[in-house]
C-alpha cells in the first residue's frame, strides 16, 4: 500500500529515503577535515625527511603522527555519518576494511622504523652518507637500510592516503557530485 504524501514534500516522496541536507554538510566538512589532515602529514613527512634529528624536532614529528591519526579517524566518522550511522557488511565491504586496516596499520608500523637515533652529529634527515650507521628500535641500522624504510613508509602513506581521502578529492573536481 502506498504512503501518503508527506505534508513537507509536495513531490509524495517517502521523506526517510531523502537526502539530508545536515549529513551532506557533514560528510563534506569531515572530508575537508580528512584531505587537510592528510595534507598536513605529507608535508610534514617531506620536512622530516631532510631535518629530523632525534630529539630536535619533536613537535614535527608528534605534528605528522598526530595529523595521520586524524585523518584515519576522520575518514571512519565520514564513512559512518555517509551510512547514516548503517554499515552493511558484505564479503567486499569487509575485504576492504581489512585492506585498509592493513595497509593503515602498515604505514604506521613503518614510520616507527625510521625514527632513528645515535648517529653522528652531522646526520640529518634520512638520506645518511654512505656506510653511516644509526639505532632504531634498539638495533643497529645501515645508511641504505633507513632509506629503503623510509620508501616503504612513502609508500604505504600515500596510498593510505589515496584511499582515505581520494574519494572527497574526486567528488570536489567534479564540482557539486557527492562522492560515492
Amino acid at each position: 500500500m502506498p504512503s501518503e504524501p508527506s505534508e513537507r514534500d509536495p513531490s509524495g516522496a517517502d521523506p526517510a529515503n531523502l537526502p539530508d541536507p545536515l549529513d551532506d554538510a557533514a560528510e563534506r566538512g569531515i572530508g575537508l577535515l580528512v584531505v587537510a589532515a592528510a595534507a598536513v602529514s605529507a608535508i610534514t613527512g617531506v620536512v622530516l625527511a631532510f631535518v629530523y634529528r632525534p630529539d630536535e624536532v619533536s613537535w614535527l614529528r608528534v605534528l605528522h603522527s598526530g595529523s595521520s591519526a586524524i585523518a584515519v579517524i576522520s575518514a571512519i566518522a565520514a564513512r559512518v555519518v555517509r551510512r547514516r550511522g548503517r554499515i552493511p557488511f558484505s564479503g567486499k565491504g569487509v575485504l576492504g576494511v581489512i585492506a585498509l586496516i592493513l595497509l593503515v596499520g602498515a604505514a604506521f608500523a613503518t614510520g616507527s622504523q625510521i625514527a632513528w637515533r645515535g648517529g653522528r652529529p652531522d646526520d640529518v634527515g634520512m638520506f645518511l652518507q654512505s656506510g653511516r650507521r644509526v639505532i632504531v628500535n634498539e638495533a643497529e641500522m645501515k645508511a641504505g637500510d633507513l632509506v629503503v624504510s623510509f620508501l616503504l613508509h612513502t609508500l604505504l602513506g600515500v596510498c593510505s592516503f589515496i584511499l582515505l581521502g581520494g574519494r572527497y578529492v574526486r567528488g570536489w573536481v567534479r564540482r557539486g557530485e557527492r562522492p560515492d
